[in-house]
């Protein structure tokens, strides 16, 4: 319940399992993000990626160790986006992860957080590590600039079938007004 909004680790932090054949079962520890599952996916059915996105496949590290994609993956920054704040109070919340520090920029501000020391964000450490808060900040700026074209208006077209779309409105993620002009179109042939 009432978890539109946030980008804290209770709803960013999620677990990510692949299975399939030439899968070995094991845990494996990396941050990684849902931009890495359409080139994971990709590269394990065969298919050449598309070079365009953020992602990177993850298919090294379910195929083999992968240590040397992990310690990659270590060093990325990853980023978060929320609208639903901005339609009420006119701040859009963004997140930037990198390795153990994560920066909100939200309606509180911008808070800077030691996962390692303090998993579930309770101490903001912004004034202490102002260096790795301006680091976060701009690489965010930069994210934001590269991806300038993109925002809640930004229209889409998919057409969901009427079963999906029915299990997607039972959970509350379709909105009819937003959904409306789309669901009227015709199933792709």
């Amino acid at each position: 319940l009432h978890h539109r909004g946030g980008l804290h680790q209770e709803l960013t932090r999620i677990l990510l399992m692949i299975g399939g054949p030439g899968i070995e079962a094991r845990r494996v520890s990396a941050d990684v993000s849902l931009v890495d599952v359409l080139p994971t996916i990709l590269e394990l059915v065969e298919i050449d990626a598309v070079t365009d996105r953020d992602g990177r496949s993850l298919a090294p590290i379910l195929r083999t160790d992968g240590r040397d994609l992990q310690q990659d993956l270590s060093h990325r920054t990853l980023f978060a986006h929320r609208l639903e704040k901005a339609r009420r109070f006119g701040k859009e919340t963004w997140a930037a992860i990198q390795g153990r520090w994560k920066m909100i920029d939200g309606i509180k501000g911008q808070q800077l957080f030691d996962l390692e020391n303090d998993f579930f964000e309770q101490n903001d450490r912004a004034v202490d590590e102002p260096e790795i808060l301006n680091a976060l900040l701009a690489e965010l700026a930069e994210y934001r600039d590269q991806n300038r074209g993109l925002d809640e208006n930004t229209e889409v077209n998919v057409w969901i079938d009427p079963e999906t779309r029915r299990h997607l409105e039972e959970l509350g993620y379709v909105d009819e007004e937003i959904t409306a002009p789309a669901a009227k179109k015709a199933a792709p042939e």
